[in-house]
């Protein structure tokens, strides 16, 4: 060689041992074949090549997936496959002594998807349901879709009878089939009204609201005549009045009850029925017009809360 430099081309062979020359080459696509890809999920594989470098790269033919790109200077191709295709195209590695081309191809299949079964199980009523789960995304799954009588659907289960898993609308993010049940919770319902309270001007009545369900929260109403106003600190399943004179009676009483899962319920209204205390004589003949007239009216005030609980019963 003397003191001349050769340059060995794309896929040539030097042999012997070169001496006083320089040896220049030519690079070498080494990479036989490309793996296939899936849409929708990030793709990166590098193509390599013997020669001298640096090596710059290229597609001089057809086109790679769409999402997809070739580093110039690495080689590597990356990105998210978007299309579900069969993609050929070439691919040129070029140095200052040359370059070499290679044909590839890339595969890209549809995104997997999994099935999520809603199914009522033993003691729901209502009709099998699906929804499709997309590979590497979160599903949100169903609100409520069964009815039992006297629950209510708070969430989902794995297993008929299981503990709760998953809340309603809440996130799945497994890549695979799965099936759900509802998990059942005692239904609100309010099982007493409060009673009308027949009291004495100065006494105090209490109204009370019996009501099943879960997490339960009461709130006490008044209507006085101009409509119902919520009675500040009222909270609780029953509500006693401050001492009462004949301005109270007629007054209305209603209970608001909710549970944990927003169901909310009103009872029925109570009355409040005031009569005015009687001094009753205590001796003495000339007092019993008195006496019989304050035993009328007590009597009289009895018998009426009496027809009054009979009609409600």
């Amino acid at each position: 060689m003397g003191g001349h430099a050769i340059t060995v081309k794309s896929g040539g062979k030097l042999e012997g041992t070169p001496s006083g020359g320089t040896v220049n080459y030519a690079p070498t696509i080494t990479t036989q074949s490309l793996p296939g890809g899936t849409a929708g999920t990030a793709y990166h594989h590098t193509l390599e090549a013997t020669g001298d470098t640096p090596i710059t790269w290229s597609v001089t033919g057809g086109a790679l997936p769409d999402g997809l790109t070739l580093n110039e200077n690495t080689g590597e191709i990356s990105g998210t496959p978007a299309t579900a295709n069969t993609y050929n195209f070439t691919v040129t590695a070029t140095n200052s002594s040359g370059s070499d081309s290679e044909a590839f191809t890339i595969a890209v299949t549809p995104t997997p998807t999994y099935t999520v079964t809603y199914a009522p199980g033993a003691n729901g009523t209502g009709a099998q349901q699906t929804d499709t789960k997309t590979q590497g995304a979160a599903l949100t799954l169903a609100g409520a879709l069964f009815t039992r009588e006297g629950y209510a659907q708070t969430g989902w289960a794995t297993a008929d009878g299981g503990a709760k898993a998953y809340d309603l609308f809440g996130s799945y993010t497994a890549d695979a089939p799965i099936t759900l049940y509802p998990v059942w919770a005692k239904g609100l319902a309010i099982t007493a009204w409060p009673a009308d309270q027949y009291v004495m001007a100065g006494e105090r009545a209490t109204f009370t609201v019996e009501a099943v369900g879960e997490g339960l929260t009461y709130q006490w109403y008044i209507d006085r005549g101009e409509g119902w106003q919520a009675i500040p600190g009222a909270t609780d399943a029953s509500y006693t009045t401050g001492a009462v004179d004949a301005a109270c009676g007629g007054f209305r009483y209603r209970c608001e009850v909710r549970d944990a899962h927003g169901g909310a319920l009103t009872s029925e209204a109570a009355t409040l029925y005031v009569t005015e205390a009687v001094t009753l004589p205590m001796t003495g003949d000339t007092g019993r017009p008195g006496l019989s007239a304050a035993l009328l009216a007590v009597c009289g005030a009895a018998l009426c809360a009496l027809g009054r609980r009979r009609m409600r019963a």
